[in-house]
C-alpha cells in the first residue's frame, strides 16, 4: 500500500521555470510565528488552475528520468500524467471523492478512494500537493499548530500524528527543507533549490523517501489560470480495473 501512495506523490509530484511574484520579507517577518505565517501565505498567489511541466529523475533501484504534467482545478480536480519519449506509462485523476490511476505498461485501472491518499499524509488536499510541488506554504497547513524557532529558521509542530519541520532560507524566508518523521520513523524530506536567495525563482525540488529512493523534479513550464485547460482521462475497454491498494510503483 505505501508504494501505491508514494507513486501517487511522485505522479504529482510557457517557457522557463517559475519566477514568483517575491518581494523581500520587512525585518520583522522572522520575529513571531504569526508574522512567518503571514510571509508564507503572502508568497502564495491565486489562482483557480494551472498547468506544469516538470523533467523528473527517479533514483531507486535504477535511475530513470521521465516528463511529468499535471493540470489542476483549485480545491477541486488534479490531472497528472508521466511519460518518456512520447510514450505515456501511467495518468492520474485525482477527485474530491476518489482518485484513478492508469496504468499502461499493465494495462490496469486502479480505483480508491480518496481517503486511500490521506492515509499516507493525513489532510493534504490536491491544493495542497500543489503548493508543495511549487515551493509554496500550503493554505490548510496554517490552522495546525507551529512553533517558530528564529535562530534555526525553523517552524516546527504536529501534523496528523508526524512530527513537521520546515527550515526557511536565510534573509528572504524562501522554503528550503520540509521533513515529516512518522510514529514509525520513518522520514520523509522535500528540499527546494532556489535560483538565488532574493528571488523566488525555483530551480528544483527533491523528495527523499524513506527507503533511499529520490526524485528529483525541474520546472520547465508554469501557467496559472491557463485558458485550454483540460484533464483528458478515457479508459479503454480491456483494461482490468483494481483497487488502488494493489498498485505497486516502481520506476
Amino acid at each position: 500500500m505505501r508504494l501505491a501512495l508514494i507513486g501517487a506523490v511522485g505522479l504529482l509530484l510557457s517557457g522557463c521555470p517559475r519566477r514568483a511574484a517575491f518581494r523581500s520579507p520587512p525585518p520583522e517577518a522572522a520575529r513571531t510565528k504569526e508574522a512567518v505565517l503571514a510571509h508564507l501565505t503572502r508568497l502564495a498567489p491565486s489562482f483557480e488552475s494551472l498547468r506544469v511541466r516538470y523533467q523528473a529523475m527517479y533514483q531507486g533501484e535504477r535511475r530513470q528520468t521521465f516528463q511529468l504534467r499535471f493540470a489542476a482545478l483549485k480545491d477541486s480536480l488534479l490531472w497528472a500524467s508521466a511519460g518518456f519519449m512520447g510514450f505515456e506509462g501511467a495518468r492520474l485523476l485525482w477527485r474530491p471523492d476518489s482518485v484513478f490511476l492508469l496504468s499502461r505498461l499493465s494495462r490496469e485501472l486502479y480505483v480508491g478512494p480518496t481517503d486511500s491518499v490521506r492515509a499516507f499524509l493525513p489532510g493534504l488536499s490536491p491544493t495542497d500537493a500543489l503548493h508543495l510541488l511549487l515551493g509554496y506554504w500550503p493554505p490548510s497547513f496554517s490552522q495546525f499548530p507551529w512553533e517558530w524557532d528564529p535562530q534555526q529558521r525553523r517552524l516546527s509542530g504536529k501534523y496528523k500524528g508526524y512530527i513537521a519541520q520546515l527550515v526557511l532560507s536565510e534573509g528572504a524566508l524562501l522554503p528550503l527543507q520540509w521533513q515529516l518523521r512518522a510514529a514509525s520513523g520513518e522520514v520523509y524530506e522535500l528540499s527546494y533549490e532556489w535560483a538565488s536567495s532574493s528571488e523566488g525563482t525555483l530551480q528544483q525540488l527533491r523528495l527523499a523517501l524513506p527507503g533511499g529512493d529520490r526524485l528529483t523534479l525541474q520546472p520547465k513550464q508554469v501557467e496559472f489560470n491557463p485558458p485550454d485547460i483540460a484533464f483528458p482521462f478515457t479508459v479503454p475497454s480491456e483494461y482490468v480495473r483494481k483497487p488502488l491498494s494493489g498498485f505497486s510503483f516502481r520506476p
